[in-house]
């Protein structure tokens, strides 16, 4: 079950990470790579009480919260990056841009050309 940014929150991260390892001789890879990346950024996130926030909802309250400190607002500006990658284009261009069917069996420099279009 994949869970998304509104939802993840330090506790549940924590308690996905207390699990054991299996220790597989074959598999040597580091396990829960990705809540390990997570915890950094949702331990960051807590409120000053210790309570565990979501990465949106300390968003919102750090803009809730004013330039002061008080709540005053708006106090966040949220910056959301896209890399480049497939929904950029469509994203920044507000135009849907499918890759064509015969994409996988073109050689890369065809793949390459259709790109740009």
């Amino acid at each position: 079950m994949a869970l998304t940014c509104s939802v993840l929150d330090a506790d549940l991260i924590a308690a996905r990470l207390e699990q054991r390892p299996s220790d597989d001789p074959f598999a040597q890879v580091v396990e829960h790579d990705n809540d390990r990346a997570w915890r950094v950024v949702l331990e960051s996130c807590r409120a000053g009480d210790g309570r565990a926030r979501t990465v949106l909802s300390a968003a919102r309250d750090l803009g809730a919260e004013g330039m002061d400190g008080e709540s005053g607002g708006p106090g966040m500006t949220l910056v959301v990056m896209l890399g480049a990658n497939n929904p950029l284009g469509p994203v920044v261009h507000l135009q849907a841009r499918w890759t064509p069917a015969d994409y996988l069996a073109a050689t890369p420099r065809r793949r390459v050309a259709t790109k740009g279009a």
